[in-house]
Formats: structure tokens, sequence, C-alpha cells
């Protein structure tokens, strides 16, 4: 098995856009390809990336603040009790079982610290090492679990130096009963706000830095949340025609809240979230801004001989989303046009 430190590149400015992926069995030659495609120049990983069935995004989870590293040495404990010779976490067991400890260590260790740039460096490794612990996000009550927990230490991470500035917002979305994450600026509001949600495979608590950059120092509110059948929204059903029902459950809770002005309410979603928010944008006319962002367009979806072109790991989180047999290239083109 080649040690994940054996070839360590620059990390260049990476756009996330994702979308789909094959599961059959693959050699690491074969495993790379689809990636090289998919990403070309802006694939960037610290690790040989054919030899991992997920994708290494070490500049996503580096901007969510997982230092090279510090996530360098947990890859190396994956690729150490790895079973899979070929794909090091193509066996699932090994990184799940790493990344919960990673973040049961990290919680346990900021409980008993009293230096708050410490607490919420602690937090923050806390709730990316639960999200990555269901990465990318396949099984429902892994998944399910480990968002909860991941969403509890962001708060935690949030709240370090002011109580009140990230909260949990109760939604419920055909009949299941979920959340999003709300984050205020300093003042009295009502603010304008900022919807974001993510693709496929990436969740609302990779956003937190988005808040602190760019929206916090404006006054601008901003609430992430997961589309439908993603992330603490597994049990949502994605059904073609209404993929825009947690927007409009997170609008209902912006008119609903005090502190948020829903007459200046924008939204942003990515990749496989593009087809949320246009729906969204055509069916809520009082949103002032929408912008997909890298979304997917429909052609794609239902071409099979596009399928084994693109990274593993993302057609295996698609058909998941639409209910689709992960082997079967029609039945993935049928369930999602």
């Amino acid at each position: 098995m080649k040690d994940p430190r054996t070839k360590i590149v620059s990390i260049a400015p990476l756009v996330v856009c994702l979308a789909m992926q094959t599961v059959q069995a693959q050699e690491p030659g074969e495993n790379l390809e689809p990636y090289q495609n998919f990403r070309s120049e802006m694939l960037t990983t610290l690790v040989d990336q054919e030899n991992w069935y997920r994708e290494i995004r070490a500049e996503s989870w580096g901007n969510s603040g997982m230092e090279s590293a510090r996530l360098l040495e947990i890859l190396a404990q994956v690729a150490e009790q790895s079973d899979d010779t070929e794909i090091i976490d193509h066996d699932h067991e090994s990184w799940i079982q790493i990344w919960m400890s990673v973040a049961k260590d990290a919680e346990e260790k900021a409980v008993n610290m009293s230096n708050q740039a410490e607490i919420k460096a602690l937090y923050i490794e806390a709730y990316m090492a639960h999200m990555l612990a269901s990465y990318p996000h396949n099984n429902a009550e892994i998944t399910l679990r480990e968002m909860e927990a991941a969403a509890q230490s962001y708060v935690k991470a949030g709240n370090v130096y002011r109580a009140g500035r990230v909260g949990r917002i109760k939604l419920k979305v055909e009949g299941v009963n979920t959340t999003a994450l709300l984050h205020l600026p300093e003042g009295d509001g009502p603010f304008p706000v900022v919807m974001w949600s993510g693709g496929i495979d990436v969740t609302m608590v990779e956003h937190q830095h988005h808040f602190e950059k760019y929206f916090e120092p404006e006054g601008v509110a901003f609430i992430a949340f997961d589309i439908p059948a993603v992330g603490l929204n597994q049990k949502v059903p994605f059904v073609p025609g209404k993929a825009a029902i947690v927007h409009h459950a997170v609008y209902t809770a912006i008119k609903n809240h005090s502190l948020l002005d829903e007459n200046k309410v924008a939204a942003l979603s990515a990749s496989g979230g593009g087809i949320s928010i246009v729906r969204f944008a055509i069916e809520n006319q009082n949103i002032k801004a929408a912008v997909s962002r890298c979304g997917l367009v429909d052609g794609p979806l239902g071409n099979t001989e596009i399928f084994p072109m693109v990274p593993k790991m993302s057609l295996d989180s698609w058909a998941t989303r639409i209910g689709a047999n992960p082997m079967d290239f029609d039945d993935i083109a049928a369930k999602s046009t």
C-alpha cells in the first residue's frame, strides 16, 4: 500500500463543482482518470488521489479549518488500518471509525481548554471530523448520526467569542424534522439574509468560513442548509419537480424570524444544488437574487455514456440521492430526468 504522504502537491484555488460517478471495482490508475477528466487542472490533493475512493478535498477542508498537516496525519491512519490494498478507503470502515475517533478526542479536549482560540479550533476539528465520518453521505443512519453531532460542535465553535452568533432553525420538510444553521452579525436587525446550500456531497457545516469572511463584516445574516437527501436532510426525499422544498422551508423560517428581513433575501447553491436553486428562483419571486454556482445541467444527467468518465464517489452520491441503483446506469438516467 502506498503511503499517502508520498505525493504532496501545492494547494491551488479550487472551485468545488460536484457531479456523479460509478461503483464498479477499479484499479488505482482507472480510479484517477475520472478525477482528472472531471476536475482537470482544478484537482488538488495532498495524497495520491488514484488510491482513494473519496475525493480528498484538501483546499475545501482547509478553508473550513482542517489544517493540511492534521489532514495528512489522519489520512495516514486510514491508510494504515484499511483492509483494501488498492483503493485505500473503499472498505469505508477504517475511514468512518478513525474520523469518529478524531471528533470525540477533539470534543473532549475542548471541554478542558480555557483559551478561546484553542477551543474554537478543537470544535472546528470536531465538526469537520463528524462530517467526514459519513462523507460522502451515502448511508442514512451514519449520515444523520454524524451530521447531528457535527451540527452540535459547529454551533459551539461559532459561539466561542459571542453567544447567539450561530444557532439552529427548526424546519419541517415533507414530514421530516430537520434543521438549518443561522448565523447572525452584530446589531439589532432585521438583517438582510443569504441562504446557502451545497451540492450532492457537500453539507451545511462546510460553510462557516463564508459567513466570517464575506457576510458578517457587511452586517448580513447567513443560513446554511442541506438540499434534499443530503447531509442532515438524508431522509428528505429528492422528488423531480419538488427540488426546492428545503429552500421554501428556509424562506418560511426567515419570514417568521424577527431578526431577519424577508424583503432582503438572496440564495446561492452549488453543483447538484443548482437544480434546487433554479426551481426556487422560479417559484419564489420575492427573493432578490439567486445564483447557481457550477450547477448541474440536465443533459449529462440523462447520458449514460458520460457516467463512467466521472469520479466514482460522486455518481454513488447522486444515485443515492435520487433512489437509483448505482450499478445501473439506465436506472440513474431515468430517475435523473
